[in-house]
Formats: C-alpha cells, sequence, structure tokens
C-alpha cells in the first residue's frame, strides 16, 4: 500500500506531518509520500510528484480550515488557478482513478461541489474521514481498516462483563497480575473492552521460557516482552488474551496499535478482536515502554498448539514463539 498526502502547507502542515508518522508506523517508511519528506535536494519538484502519484494506491486529500479560502497576496484563491500544486495533485490522481479519500483536520468540513473548479468537484462525491486530536488514534485505525478495505471493527463486550465485574483501571505492573492470578481475589480487575480473565474458565497459557526470555526478541526499533496470557474455550471456539510490553528503541517517537499484532496457532494467524492501552502513552518517545492487553478469537486448541506472536510494524517483521504444542 503507498499511500501519498496531499496538502496545503499553511493550512494543515502540522496535521499533515502527524498522519504521515502513524501511517508510516503502520504500512513503512518508503510508502508514506509527503512532499517535504520525499523529494530529494535538486530533485525536480513536479515531476517527483508526479512518479508519486503514477504509483500510489491511495492519495489522501488533507482538508485544514483554510484550505479552500488560502489565497495569494491578490485575493485570489489558490485553488483556482491552473498552476496551484494542491489542485494539480488531485486533477492528476481523480484522472487517474486512484482511491482519494479526503481527510478533514482542525474542524474543517467538506467542500460542496459548487465550492470547487470543475476539474475537482468529483471531489465532493468522495467519502470523507475526520480526524480529531482527542480520537486521534481510533481515527487512524479506521482509517487503514478502509485503506485496506476492512469493515469497521467493533469492540464487543462479553457475556461476562455485563453479568457484572467490575471494570477499573489497570496499572502499569496491574496487568500481568491480572493475567497471572487466580479467579476470585481481591485484585480482580478487567482489561477495559476485553472480559476479565479471572474466574475459574480461564487458565494460564504456556509461554515458552521466562518474561525475560521474551525481551530478547526484538528488531533494533522496538522489543517485545509478552508478559503472562490466558485462555479459555473449547469445541473450536476459544479466547486467547495476552498481556505484553513494547520498548520504542528506534531514537524516533513510534506509535503501538492493534494493527500490529496476530496469533499464530498452528501455521494460522488471527487477527485481535480487542485492545488495550493499559500503561503509558499509545506514542512513545524513544526508551519509553508502554504494556498493552490483547486478546484473540481462535479455532485452534491453545492448550495443544504451537503458538507464536507475530509483531508487524511495517519494517521488520517479529515473531515471538510462545509455546511448541503439548497433548491435552
Amino acid at each position: 500500500m503507498r499511500i501519498f498526502l496531499s496538502y496545503r502547507r499553511e493550512d494543515s502542515a502540522a496535521w499533515t506531518g502527524r498522519l504521515h508518522d502513524s501511517l508510516a508506523a503502520r504500512f513503512g517508511e518508503p510508502n508514506i509520500f509527503q512532499d517535504v519528506e520525499a523529494v530529494r535536494p535538486g530533485e525536480n519538484f513536479t515531476d517527483a510528484i508526479d512518479r508519486a502519484l503514477a504509483r500510489s494506491d491511495a492519495v489522501l486529500a488533507v482538508i485544514g480550515p483554510h484550505w479552500l479560502t488560502a489565497a495569494d497576496a491578490d485575493g485570489t484563491p489558490r485553488l483556482q488557478q491552473p498552476q496551484d500544486y494542491v489542485r494539480s495533485e488531485l486533477m492528476a490522481a481523480l484522472a487517474h482513478e486512484v482511491q482519494v479519500i479526503p481527510v478533514l483536520v482542525g474542524a474543517a468540513t467538506m467542500p460542496s461541489a459548487a465550492m470547487l473548479p470543475a476539474e475537482l468537484e468529483p471531489l465532493a462525491q468522495r467519502q470523507a474521514v475526520t480526524f480529531d486530536d482527542a480520537t486521534w488514534r481510533q481515527d487512524v485505525d479506521g482509517l487503514v481498516r478502509a485503506l485496506r478495505g476492512e469493515t469497521p471493527k467493533v469492540h464487543r463486550r462479553w457475556w461476562v462483563l455485563a453479568a457484572g465485574l467490575v471494570v477499573v483501571a489497570v496499572t502499569a505492573v496491574g496487568i500481568a497480575r491480572l493475567l497471572l492470578d487466580d479467579g476470585g481475589s481481591e485484585d480482580d480487575t478487567s482489561l477495559t473492552g476485553c472480559p476479565a480473565p479471572t474466574t475459574a474458565e480461564w487458565t494460564e497459557v504456556d509461554i515458552a521460557g521466562t518474561p525475560a526470555d521474551q525481551a530478547a526478541s526484538q528488531d533494533g526499533t522496538w522489543s517485545f516482552e509478552v508478559t503472562a496470557g490466558r485462555q479459555r474455550g473449547d469445541a473450536g471456539a476459544w479466547e486467547v488474551l495476552l498481556a505484553i510490553t513494547a520498548t520504542n528503541e528506534s531514537g524516533l517517537p513510534r506509535e503501538n496499535g492493534e494493527y500490529w499484532y496476530q496469533l499464530v496457532a498452528d501455521g494460522v494467524e488471527f487477527d485481535p478482536w480487542c485492545f488495550d492501552l493499559v500503561a503509558g502513552n499509545d506514542e512513545l518517545e524513544s526508551g519509553s515502554s508502554n504494556d498493552v492487553g490483547v486478546g484473540f478469537e481462535v479455532t485452534r486448541d491453545p492448550r495443544t498448539s504451537s503458538l507464536a506472536l507475530d509483531v508487524d510494524m511495517g519494517q521488520q517483521p517479529v515473531r515471538i514463539e510462545l509455546s511448541e504444542g503439548a497433548p491435552n
């Protein structure tokens, strides 16, 4: 997936830079084109833009509060000028039938067809997505799923939560205790958005080695430690919950999200259905860590299957072997 970011610097440079970093963490830095990042010194700007558009799978038209009204010194709106680079980018993308998604930032609203040059009127017919600073991570997740052609993901509350389990905040040390403690203790808690693995039906996942062994799995930019796991289920339907500590080793701010993780059971991949940021921020400074809880629904018995956790940041995937499988 190659993504082209079209934006007007004076209108949305900060939002676009943040979006660039969020998408680069998912798809890889070389696959995100933002002019200031991707055009080399001395390179012809127009030629570089044309080449990037020609090989892009999607174009994100970042529209901020001044995207439509930005004007030259004489008051002429730039979008109405044939040589305007934003107009040229979007005209080329629409002409080549590239997927074009308007991304609204800074409380901007989608312009109507009547507000746009004739060549850009089809843009008004494209479904827009809205980004808000308060929900940035969720908004990015939704955009990534749309780019990948996935249906929107709904986090479900399992019946154990509806039955009256108390939901409380979990501390950095609490997540490992949550997954490892026996049910019924006074420390019972629940991961927000995931079932609380504290009842008798939940049993420990047999993770190979010790937490210190798991921390050795790294790709040079992140290190990961699977601190604990729980599972329950039968008859072809099981749930597995893992507690993971991720540490940013890259030297740059990075994000941590559910889109990274897959559980592999006997060679079959399963995507997460719940993800909880338990401690730390989703965007981590270099050298900092956060704790997450990730839940999977699987069709292989985790008690007897070979289990591994794949972590794919869009650069060099990491595989953490959890268990080799054993007779039930």
